[in-house]
């Protein structure tokens, strides 16, 4: 997956309407257009009807009505004249959106204000009018800016690979939120470090077991985080995610704050991490952590606090 990539072709077109109507859903033909076209111009390989078949189903719900508010105009009338949504980024991180909410059980979120509505309200379509969203305006588009989600209650087993399609935002926090439930309840005494050895005897990476013989699932962080290329901050703490830490987050050389703890990943830490030349503080406390830290750590002349307690 090159994170470089760029995102191809325009929206297919929605049908012309008579004034004073909406039209909704989409035909099935436009339905299958934008679903071709979301797959298409993902920038990593993906089907959209599988797991996130929720996320692609509620887009074809509301996507006339989405147009409309994509223009500004607040009357919900979409335009013959323009593409739906209004803009390919803005197509695709409403899809983000919606993908993080099923993917997260949304219905069960603390605060969920205005998310996946289908009202004929333009300002509750809007996304930047959604909880814990926040928006700036580029040339014209309403682009996410900050995803802050932290303490709400979300609940799964792995971070969405459509997070990649955040490549606006700089600041995505889920911080505090139980969302792989059985690795975080693997945390505390009844838990005992596994370090598992490479072919030369060295230690390559390690899990934890409980007395029962269970482990976690490697899930966690998808490599496409590495296309959040103007993020400075990232807070996935608190979450019991597992997995690893990609290499790919070494592309996201804006980032200041990394927030990682109680996630429960393996942990090497890659060597790629040396390429952030902008962080400052690393909280990697309470993982599993196997080796030796990587000495492009010590070339980061900005990263003032690093923790790596408990691992």
């Amino acid at each position: 997956e090159n994170a470089n990539d760029d995102i191809r072709t325009t929206p297919p077109t929605i049908a012309p309407q008579s004034a004073g109507t909406l039209r909704n859903p989409l035909t099935d033909k436009e339905a299958d257009d934008l679903e071709a076209w979301l797959e298409e111009n993902l920038p990593y390989d993906d089907t959209v009807t599988s797991d996130d078949a929720g996320a692609f189903n509620w887009l074809v719900s509301v996507s006339a009505r989405v147009e409309a508010i994509g223009q500004g105009t607040g009357d919900l009338q979409p335009s013959a004249s323009n593409p739906p949504f209004d803009t390919k980024d803005r197509i695709l991180q409403y899809y983000a959106l919606a993908d993080l909410y099923h993917t997260f059980k949304g219905d069960d979120w603390n605060e969920n204000d205005n998310w996946l509505t289908t009202s004929d309200d333009a300002d509750r379509l809007d996304y930047c009018n959604w909880h814990g969203i926040v928006c700036f305006e580029d040339d014209g588009t309403k682009n996410v800016k900050e995803v802050r989600l932290s303490s709400n209650n979300l609940v799964g087993i792995r971070l969405p690979r459509s997070i990649g399609l955040f490549s606006h935002a700089t600041y995505f926090d889920i911080n505090g939120n139980p969302i792989n439930r059985e690795s975080l309840e693997m945390r505390g005494p009844e838990g005992v470090n596994l370090c598992l050895k490479d072919g030369n005897g060295g230690r390559r990476h390690s899990m934890r077991r409980n007395l029962q013989g269970t482990q976690p699932k490697p899930q966690g962080i998808p490599t496409t985080v590495g296309f959040m290329t103007n993020l400075e901050a990232l807070l996935l703490g608190g979450s019991g995610l597992g997995g690893t830490i990609p290499t790919q987050m070494g592309n996201l050389i804006k980032l200041t704050t990394i927030s990682l703890h109680d996630t429960y990943v393996v942990l090497q830490i890659p060597s790629e991490i040396g390429r952030l030349a902008e962080l400052a503080d690393l909280n990697l406390s309470t993982n599993f952590m196997c080796g030796q830290l990587p000495s492009q750590l010590g070339e980061l002349s900005k990263l003032t606090s690093i923790n790596i307690e408990k691992n």
